[in-house]
């Protein structure tokens, strides 16, 4: 009767990927799942704008959220493509949402307002949470 050999031990490159990977995973988890995420966002897209004391406290908490968001870019692109079938227009929607969340980021409320900057923010972290499927 052959004996199975174990497998050969995985290089460190790939366990450390994998420990990131697990890292990204609960970072993801963490924001999508938060209620004060979506109580940020929905303060920011209301049909009322937020009382102006709030919108820069909201527009950081929303800039961090976008900071996680594109920290884990790679796995959520993974996470989008598996979720879409090939070929289809939604397949690029996940790079392009992470890529105006980037520009967002780096171009620090040049949308003219706080209250216009905060409901891009916004809007780009809610395009980005739908998109990859994490919705309340």
């Amino acid at each position: 009767m052959p004996v199975a050999a174990p497998a050969p031990p995985s290089p460190p490159q790939d366990f450390r990927l994998f420990i990131s990977s697990l890292a990204l995973a609960r970072e993801l988890t963490a924001v999508s799942e938060a209620p004060r995420t979506w109580d940020v966002l929905d303060l920011a897209t209301g049909p009322s704008a937020p009382p102006a004391h709030l919108v820069p406290p909201l527009i950081t908490e929303l800039q961090e959220v976008l900071r996680t968001l594109v920290r884990c870019s790679a796995r959520l692109l993974v996470i989008h493509r598996k979720a879409v079938e090939s070929g289809q227009a939604e397949e690029s929607a996940m790079e392009d949402a992470l890529v105006r969340a980037q520009q967002l980021l780096s171009t620090g409320g040049s949308a003219g307002s706080e209250l216009g900057y905060l409901r891009l923010l916004a809007a780009t972290a809610e395009a980005v949470l739908d998109l990859a499927g994490d919705t309340p």
